[in-house]
């Protein structure tokens, strides 16, 4: 499970050419390495949602993940809670041997479930957290437009202390991701960490009994022409 943040913040352009789409480029290139894994997606801001289910068709997280934007969830806030709730809702519901979520956000937990709380479910359920912090613990400033068209200044702050305690609960890890490439590269460690933990599935292909039957019965009718023609070869 994906957990990505859309909220307003991420609009913040101290990276290039801001959080969202430097997060985006980065999770595409996830999901594709994750070949052979059902992938989902849950959006988050206010509250979250999932956008894509668990599905074996990696083209349909990638292209829900590629069309995401700030303002698509209508409730601005970080409801990091909320957004293990609902993945987690959808890995219980799985039959899946691995669980893991991943995580990514900029900001604090604002809104909805305590993410604590959820850790703790999440830990007897034996599934993983990963989390992934994007910006500052020091807070960035930004300018948003509100839905009437007027720009408000505000402030974000990453809070590693929660996001690192959320992983640590669960056998996950965290993640700080202050550039490009540093979350490029903790995507990749989280790849290559349950690539190593998850046994690929040997597929055995098992034949129909009846396939041995026919063959044998094929047999037993040619066998009886030949049998019957002879006899009437002799008769003649």
């Amino acid at each position: 499970m994906i957990c990505f943040d859309v909220s307003g913040s991420m609009e913040a352009n101290d990276f290039e050419p801001n959080r969202l789409e430097a997060a985006k480029k980065v999770v595409l290139e996830f999901i594709e390495n994750m070949r052979g894994n059902r992938m989902a997606l849950v959006m988050f801001s206010g509250f979250a949602f999932t956008q894509s289910p668990l599905t074996f068709d990696h083209e349909i997280p990638k292209n829900m993940l590629a069309d995401a934007y700030t303002g698509m969830v209508r409730i601005d806030g970080t409801a990091i809670g909320d957004a293990l709730a609902v993945a987690l809702n959808d890995l219980e519901r799985s039959e899946n041997r691995s669980k893991i979520i991943v995580l990514l956000t900029d900001g604090e937990n604002n809104r909805g479930a305590d993410p604590s709380s959820v850790a703790g479910i999440a830990k007897k359920e034996g599934i993983r957290i990963y989390t992934i912090g994007m910006g500052t613990p020091e807070g960035y400033i930004f300018r948003q437009k509100d839905l009437f068209g007027r720009i408000h200044t505000q402030s974000t702050k990453l809070n590693e202390e929660l996001l690192r305690n959320i992983a640590g609960a669960t056998g996950g890890k965290y993640y700080y991701g202050d550039n490009a490439d540093a979350l490029k590269k903790a995507y990749a460690e989280i790849a290559a960490l349950e690539k190593e933990k998850v046994k690929t599935l040997k597929h055995r292909v098992f034949y129909p009994k009846y396939r041995l039957l026919n063959i044998v019965l094929i047999l037993l009718l040619m066998l009886e022409f030949i049998l019957i023609r002879r006899r009437y070869a002799i008769c003649l």
